[in-house]
């Protein structure tokens, strides 16, 4: 290129240049610095303005510091528009201060490669939005690029094992393997591509030890496009509608994630994760197991849940409380092993599935309003509680009150027959017991004297009673209601 003036910073050596063009426009170039040796300077400054024969130029373009083995830092100039093709091109350069080059519109090929280039920010650079082929082309120390207006990015940008760790592309809406493929994927732990709206299936398969990602313009997921990603921390996703099954399958470290657009999950979306807290404000359906094994969850939001498959929280060993306010459907084993279990809200549930309560064995107090139908062992194994209030149940599974060793309290006012084996397992300290549907009994005469604590027995249907029921002994009755009782024994 023809140049027709030239100016040399007499400070650090930068020469600054400009053809008939620039002439007239009153612009200026950088092309570069002396060689003279008195000019060793490793942090650099780029003037704004330089001022020759009484005439201001602006300066718009920053080029050929290629094979610059002394220049360590730059910052750049406020009027800067151009980073020239190859400008840092195998130079000792380390860090660029973008933060004054608002009007940056453009960073040509090649423009750092090869050089010694530690981190890229672009955030103040509202206008550059085309990254061109090999940018940052065998960049070995290069591991932070921020570049958040960036819409196109050349499929060799970063080219020749490129070591990136933290990489924002927050204005690209689409993305393919090739855009990545330079860069190691053992070495990229944080990725927000804010503006990408859908995923390629295996796009995140090289970075497997991903930490922290950011995707809050997905709004559909693969299935298991994240499982095993075993390092993987922290993910937003707020436009994302569903989770498909085993997404975060297996996600050990996973501990935080947004999902507050989210209307359903799929079976084992998030099975072993490492998740303490979680919300779903909108979500009305819950897939089998999809909190399976999440040891370490102590507290749950979900205010609109309609639908639970079998296994949800099973071993969920930390979880305390939760509430199941629209809760209608409930499959299997739901809290099967939740010991820290103190306090469950599920108002309008009619059924629960077998194992439903399992060795939830800090569980104190349930009420089941309006349940008509328990499956096998729903609480067996809960040892810690005390009231069971079913007043609406009509069918009642094998062994549901197994090892309820604590139980004292227990309404089953609904429930139209027993045999001796509806009560089996309820240990002696039972207080209270109401069966005001019952019929007929069909107990042996001594199966009261089991519950040798029984002070409270409401037989408020039963036509026909026999007082030997109770010749076994119980010493502690302190009321029995038999309203409707026509013949006594």
């Amino acid at each position: 290129m023809a140049y027709v003036g030239t100016w040399t910073d007499t400070d650090n050596g930068i020469i600054y240049a400009w053809n008939s063009t620039d002439e007239t426009n009153k612009r200026a170039r950088v092309i570069g610095r002396d060689p003279d040796p008195i000019y060793s300077s490793t942090d650099i400054i780029i003037r704004d303005t330089i001022e020759v024969n009484g005439v201001t130029w602006e300066v718009w373009f920053v080029g050929d510091f290629s094979d610059d083995t002394i220049i360590i830092s730059m910052i750049l100039p406020k009027f800067i528009k151009k980073l020239g093709t190859s400008a840092f091109n195998n130079a000792a350069i380390q860090q660029v201060n973008f933060s004054q080059a608002t009007l940056l519109n453009g960073v040509n090929s090649s423009c750092f490669a090869n050089s010694k280039i530690k981190s890229i920010d672009m955030t103040n650079c509202p206008s550059l939005k085309i990254i061109g082929g090999y940018t940052f082309g065998s960049c070995s120390e290069l591991i932070k690029v921020i570049m958040p207006h960036v819409t196109t990015l050349h499929e060799t940008a970063f080219s020749g094992a490129v070591p990136v760790e933290e990489l924002n592309l927050n204005s690209m809406t689409t993305m393919n393997f090739a855009m990545f493929s330079g860069i190691i994927g053992s070495s990229l732990k944080i990725l927000s591509l804010n503006s990408v709206t859908a995923l390629p299936p295996d796009i995140f398969n090289y970075f497997t030890l991903l930490e922290d990602l950011s995707l809050n313009s997905v709004t559909a997921l693969p299935p298991e496009i994240f499982r095993s990603f075993t390092s993987l921390k922290t993910i937003s996703l707020q436009m994302a509608t569903a989770i498909p099954h085993s997404v975060f399958l297996d996600c050990s470290a996973l501990t935080t994630v947004d999902l507050s657009m989210v209307t359903s999950v799929g079976y084992s979306a998030f099975t072993n994760c490492a998740l303490t807290t979680i919300s779903l404000p909108i979500a009305t359906t819950l897939g089998n197991d999809v909190f399976n094994g999440c040891i370490a969850l102590t507290t749950i939001s979900l205010p609109i849940v309609t639908t639970l498959g079998n296994d949800v929280f099973r071993d969920c060993g930390v979880l305390r409380t939760i509430s199941l306010e629209y809760a209608t459907t409930l499959g299997d084993n739901v809290f099967l092993n939740c010991s820290a279990l103190t306090s469950v809200s599920i108002p309008i549930a009619t059924s629960l599935g077998v194992n439903f309560f399992q060795n939830c064995s800090a569980l104190t107090t349930i009420s089941l309003p309006i349940a008509t139908t328990l499956g096998n062992d729903v609480f067996n194994g809960c040892i810690a509680l005390t009231t069971i209030s079913l007043p609406m149940a009509t069918t009642l599974g094998n062994d549901v009150f197994l090892n309820c060793i604590a139980l004292n309290d227990l309404n089953l006012n609904a429930i139209p027959s027993i045999t001796a084996t509806t009560l089996d397992g309820i240990g002696s300290s039972l207080k209270i017991i109401s069966l005001n549907s019952v019929t007929n009994l069909g107990l042996d005469p001594d199966t009261f004297s089991n519950y040798p604590a029984l002070e409270e027995l409401s037989l408020n249907s039963l036509t026909s009673f026999n007082f030997v029921t109770l010749t076994g002994g119980v010493p502690t009755l302190k009321k029995i209601s038999l309203n409707s009782i026509i013949n006594f024994g």
